[in-house]
């Protein structure tokens, strides 16, 4: 992800950095954990623009749509989504198939390159 960043050509604040980093290793996880990708296979795309950067993370499909749900503070499991849902400005279900897609926006006025 984060060769992604510096290739793309699009300067993006450290904190955005950090939180792109972050959500794609939890939906990379999910996609190992809870797919039909049985932790074989699973395809992530940058889309990078001036303050704005969506990641796509495909994968082999579940038996449900990716829920959000609240886990208890003891849990092990179950926070991939809300990480999410927290530092993300949007996500959800990809629209052309299986997998999560999220959105980090940002001033683009305020990073120089």
């Amino acid at each position: 992800m984060l060769a992604a960043l510096n290739t793309a050509g699009v300067p993006v604040p450290e904190e955005r950095r950090a939180a792109a980093l972050l959500l794609c290793s939890e939906a990379a996880t999910n996609a190992v954990l809870h797919t039909g990708s049985a932790g074989t296979c699973f395809r992530v795309r940058l889309h990078a623009f001036p303050g704005r950067i969506r990641v796509e993370v495909e994968d082999g499909g579940g038996p449900t749509r990716p829920v959000l749900v609240t886990a208890a503070p003891a849990d092990e499991h179950g926070r991939g989504l809300g990480l999410i849902d927290h530092y993300a400005d949007e996500w959800g279900p990809r629209a052309t198939g299986p997998g999560i897609y999220y959105v980090l926006t940002w001033d683009a006025r305020s990073v120089t390159a």
